[in-house]
Formats: structure tokens, sequence, C-alpha cells
């Protein structure tokens, strides 16, 4: 049972210093029966959530974390997809200020533009990725993929700062 693999987990944490990830909690409930009862032990929780009653009943501390800096993002996007980065930086650029410096985003998009070895930035940007009704990328709650959701032609000025880094698409 769920509440058995909890106390399993809570007895083998005991008197262990440890540091516990917990990656893209949704909600508390999720969280909580994973919070050790150990003091030795320090649990970094993100979530696109606040999660609330984590602050107010456990303790937690929030740190908000915003949007990738231009250049960061252009770093991210070089990483994931290589030379078409320095073939095209401007492009590059705009693709990062249109997805909102959002590292899931712009996975999402180097992902597309994976599948299509042949397209360039500017291409994909302007074709698939960052015409403003499909700007904003987001996790469905119950799958591990993104999908594209419509949003307003101003959301290509960019969101609002992010709760949390977000997970990485596999």
């Amino acid at each position: 049972t769920p509440a058995a693999l909890a106390a399993r987990y809570r007895t083998r944490m005991s008197g262990r210093r440890m540091l516990v990830l917990l990656d893209n909690a949704s909600t508390v409930e999720q969280v909580r029966p994973l919070l050790p009862g150990s003091p030795g032990c320090l649990v970094l929780v993100t979530s696109r959530d606040g999660l609330a009653e984590l602050v107010v009943r456990h303790g937690a501390r929030r740190l908000e974390l915003g949007p990738l800096s231009a250049e960061a993002g252009f770093e991210l996007l070089r990483g994931l997809i290589g030379d078409r980065v320095d073939a095209d930086p401007d492009s590059a650029y705009d693709l990062v200020r249109r997805c909102g410096g959002r590292p899931l985003a712009l996975r999402v998009a180097a992902e597309r533009m994976t599948a299509q070895r042949t397209a360039t930035i500017a291409v994909t940007t302007v074709a698939r990725v960052a015409a403003p009704a499909r700007v904003a990328s987001v996790f469905t709650p119950d799958h591990a993929w993104p999908r594209v959701q419509p949003v307003s032609p101003a959301a290509s000025a960019g969101p609002p700062p992010m709760r949390s880094r977000e997970r990485p698409a596999r």
C-alpha cells in the first residue's frame, strides 16, 4: 500500500543526512508522504504551483525563479540543437524571447527542430513554435509530455516569472 511504502521510506531515511529532490510536484499530497521525519534531511521540491500548504504547515521556504535570461536561453538552445543556433543567432534570440525564457518551451521548440533536421530556426519559429497562438507550453497534469495551449497575442511579449525551473523533456 502507499502508506506502507511511505513508512518504509521514512524508516530507511531515519538517522541519515540526505538531500531529497522531488521534481515537478503538482500537489502537497504528492509531497507529504515523502517528507522525511529525520532532522538531517533537506527536501527540495520543484513545482509550477505555489504549494502554499508546504510553507504554512511544514515550514518550507519558497524560492521563485524567473525565466532564463536571453543569454542563458541562447546557451540552452545551443546545447540542444547545436550549430543551427550559431548559424542564425538573431532567430535564436527571437525564439528565446517568444518562448518567454521558459526552459520547457525552449526544449519543446528544440525537439521540433530536431525532428525537422533541415528546418532553420527562423522557419521553425514562425511556422511552428512561436506563432502568437502557440507560445505557451505547459505539462498536462496527467502526462509527462508538454502540450501547446492557445493564448492571446499579448503572450508573445513574454509570460510572468515562473515559480520554479520546469522539468526537462525526456
